[in-house]
């Protein structure tokens, strides 16, 4: 653990991200008791107040709502998705390409070619159709945004769960007799883990700018609920009689893709064994 922790600071843009996602996950807990104001709550009297002017730090949008309030409750709504997004893509692609690896034949026809087909269909198009079909929710940005990257989660399982299952300690394993689900998890599960972390920690920087296009376009979450497409998209009305408003939650996109991507690639080298064979 020490020498963990020591090859996760000794990378300081990681260091830094690992803080800044630290600190976005407790704003998102702690929402309720740190944000100023009510984020629903309208002030028509109060439209168009700039920030630092008053005791809305980051000022007020069309309906006199905190922004602050509402880029921290929004930042919540933004997590969510990214993380319920990831899980389902997890459990949709990565789970399966295990299994399609390790036992190959028919089970890895039917699931790679499924894959295939999530692959040839754009992101996009597949999310604007989920999200139409299931209408617009925060379950159903999720899911949107989850099947859009399961057929990812899945190759990137499957190509390692190839190369691992031929290993020396795999086949004795088989030639022992022993159970497959207790080889794949014991054997196959954990060796694969650290790349299915790595591709998570990167997914749900994406997953959250996928809500926040979702939600620009009019297809995220339903209003009044804060979130940062959302705002953005209520914000370019305004934009050159006060672009306060469509500043500060795309500045809050932007840290929090920057932290996840950062975060990710020094999870990437801290998860590496060469390193760690290397003694680095």
């Amino acid at each position: 653990m020490k020498k963990a922790l020591y090859r996760l600071t000794a990378n300081k843009l990681a260091f830094i991200s690992g803080v800044i996602v630290l600190l976005l996950v407790l704003s998102a807990v702690l929402a309720p008791i740190i944000s100023p104001f009510n984020p629903l709550k309208d002030d028509i009297g109060n439209r168009f107040l700039k920030p630092f002017t008053s005791d809305h730090i980051l000022g007020t949008d069309e309906m006199g709502r905190d922004i602050l309030s509402r880029i921290i409750f929004g930042g919540r709504v933004s997590l969510l998705v990214g993380l319920e997004s990831v899980l389902f893509a997890f459990f949709a692609g990565s789970i399966p390409a295990i299994f399609a690896g390790f036992f190959g034949g028919k089970t890895e026809f039917v699931v790679m070619r499924f894959v295939d087909i999530l692959f040839a269909i754009p992101s996009l198009i597949l999310a604007l159709s989920i999200v139409g079909l299931l209408g617009r929710s925060m379950v159903a940005v999720s899911i949107a945004i989850g099947l859009a990257y399961t057929p990812v989660f899945a190759r990137v399982t499957y190509s390692s769960v190839v190369a691992i299952r031929n290993q020396g300690y795999v086949e004795a394993a088989r030639a022992l007799g022993t159970n497959p689900l207790k080889i794949i998890a014991r054997d196959i599960f954990p060796n694969v883990l650290p790349l299915i972390l790595v591709q998570a920690t990167a997914s749900i920087s994406w997953a959250i700018l996928a809500e926040a296009g979702l939600g620009f376009i009019g297809l995220g979450v339903n209003p009044p609920t804060p979130s940062w497409g959302l705002m953005l998209s209520s914000a370019r009305t305004y934009i050159m009689e006060e672009p306060s408003m469509s500043i500060s939650p795309g500045i809050a996109i932007l840290i929090t893709v920057f932290a996840f991507n950062l975060f990710g690639d020094g999870l990437r080298d801290l998860l590496d064994p060469r390193a760690w064979q290397a003694g680095e």
